[in-house]
């Protein structure tokens, strides 16, 4: 076996060492392009029923992994078509209007108390819909043809206009609804720009930031990540030597042991990893010295034999790096 087999063999069982200590309580994952990590969580998988890593009201639906993955706020559900987080942005468009011809927007936007904020990029713009009478002269504004009828009418206006210009004359209407968009998409002080363009502005959706949640903010201080239980209904600290704090707790001065323990670890882990390489090396040289030649139905024992030299130390390989184990040792 040449030296770079022997290293690759020794990152392998490096590797193993590692996967087998633990699991990242915070994993990252992927829907349909769009990452999905701390502080946000997906919540279509089993182990979050219970406690999960990152921030309440931030779990994201993946259930289906040919749409963007789905974020549920208090009065509608969007899906998250992008997540910057560098910036702290998420893009969001509303599930009901998407790749609609004439969409009704149906719910109010809001974040209830999420740490969510609209950005300076958003636009916000209030509906009126099946209106008995037309607007006071003075709002600057025209029927929504797609959605209006003989009797009723439908308007769109800008958020800030309507606030200044309305007094009570959207109680003539069936529905009023607010929402956001990207002042992008809409041509500002444009009547029929405002008409014509609020489809695609729907369509594109609106950008929101996010901030730290006020019971992670020790945790986070502490390079810890924020999580939550939902039987105790308390928030988590995760933190880096794999311990859980709770009540808000940070992960610097609870456990003066903590950089025992750490050290301790390492230095299994080194020990561990040196014992495995004299041990492969040794392996080798006996199967060298024994003229064994291998085959497709010698691998399978060597393996064996290999897995009990390992055993005779109190390690043990994993099963699923056992097939890894036969494909390499073909190479000694």
């Amino acid at each position: 076996m040449t030296i770079s087999q022997k290293l690759y063999l020794l990152f392998l069982f490096s590797s193993i060492f590692v996967n087998c200590n633990g699991q990242d309580p915070c994993p990252s994952r992927e829907c349909n392009g769009v990452e999905i990590k701390y502080p946000f969580w997906r919540i279509d998988e089993g182990a979050t029923s219970v406690q999960f890593c990152g921030y309440p009201g931030f779990g994201l639906n993946c259930s289906d992994s040919s749409q963007d993955p789905v974020l549920t706020l208090p009065k509608d559900s969007y899906f998250v078509h992008d997540i910057n987080y560098d910036n702290y942005t998420l893009n969001l468009i509303d599930i009901d209007v998407i790749d609609v011809t004439c969409p009704r927007v149906r719910h109010n936007f809001t974040v209830g108390t999420l740490p969510l904020y609209q950005t300076s990029s958003d636009l916000n713009l209030t509906f009126y819909f099946n209106c008995s009478y037309p607007p006071p002269p003075t709002l600057p504004t025209s029927p929504i043809n797609c959605l209006s009828s003989e009797q009723k009418q439908s308007y769109v206006v800008e958020a800030l206009i309507e606030a200044i210009q309305f007094d009570r004359w959207f109680e003539v209407c069936e529905d009023k609804v607010d929402i956001a968009v990207k002042k992008r998409e809409i041509e500002r002080n444009n009547i029929n720009g405002l008409i014509s363009e609020f489809r695609s502005a729907l369509n594109d959706g609106f950008s929101l930031n996010w901030k730290t949640l006020k019971e992670c903010e020790k945790c986070e201080e502490s390079d810890g990540r924020c999580g939550f239980n939902n039987t105790a209904k308390e928030y988590l600290c995760f933190c880096e030597d794999n311990t859980i704090r709770r009540d808000n707790q940070s992960c610097r001065g609870k456990h003066k042991n903590s950089g025992l323990k750490i050290a301790i670890e390492s230095a299994v882990a080194g020990g561990s990893i040196l014992l495995i390489s004299l041990l492969i090396i040794y392996y080798c040289r006996m199967k060298i010295k024994d003229g064994s030649i291998f085959s497709s139905q010698t691998v399978s024992s060597n393996s064996k034999d290999f897995e009990a030299s390992i055993r005779q130390y109190g390690l043990s390989i994993p099963k699923r790096f056992r097939p890894e184990l036969s494909v390499f040792l073909k190479y000694m």
